[in-house]
């Protein structure tokens, strides 16, 4: 695990092959070590955005979790474009990890490419609108004005954090504690 984290700081071509070799490895299988490779191949370490592509369809959840939360605001178009050509394919596993991302990444870029998609009504449609709808509203408002595809975002731009305060992180996180809570049983 060391050896991975020393990896990632050093971010290199040689290590960005390395910690290739170790995300992909066999051995590695259900091992945390694997996590932490795709997580310095992200904007932790190397911000070699592409190479996170495959493992949001890796078989192990966690993994997928951590290419999700290694993407940053700096991911560039070619791989955004990527993304949603990823994410119009509808695969029921794959779209979610996918609208994750570019939500995460959440740049003008990935607005302007999801509306693009929206308005050329490629593939899945609903998985393009859902993930438009996830992002700031205000951004999302500025980037469309005046288009009839605002009106479509509007009910979904009301669940976004930046509108609705109870969708906002800390207080999610609260509700969904509290709602775990069992006082009779």
């Amino acid at each position: 695990m060391e050896a991975v984290f020393l990896l990632t700081e050093l971010r290199g071509a040689n290590s960005r092959a390395e910690l290739i070799l170790v995300a992909t490895d066999g051995d590695f299988a259900n091992d945390e070590i694997r996590q932490a490779a795709v997580w310095g191949l992200g904007k932790a370490g190397l911000k070699s955005y592409g190479d996170l592509l495959p493992f949001l369809e890796d078989g192990e959840r966690d993994v997928v979790l951590h290419a999700i939360a290694a993407f940053g605001h700096d991911t560039p178009e070619p791989v955004v474009v990527q993304l949603i050509d990823k994410l119009i394919s509808g695969h029921p596993r794959h779209a979610p990890a996918v609208s994750e991302a570019l939500r995460i990444i959440g740049s003008d870029l990935v607005i302007e490419n999801l509306i693009v998609a929206a308005r050329e009504n490629k593939g899945a449609v609903d998985w393009t609108l859902a993930t438009l709808g996830r992002l700031p509203a205000e951004q999302v408002r500025s980037a469309l004005k005046s288009d009839p595809l605002l009106d479509r975002l509007g009910p979904l731009l009301l669940l976004s954090s930046t509108t609705n305060w109870v969708a906002e992180d800390t207080v999610d996180i609260d509700l969904k504690f509290l709602l775990k809570q069992n006082l009779l049983g």
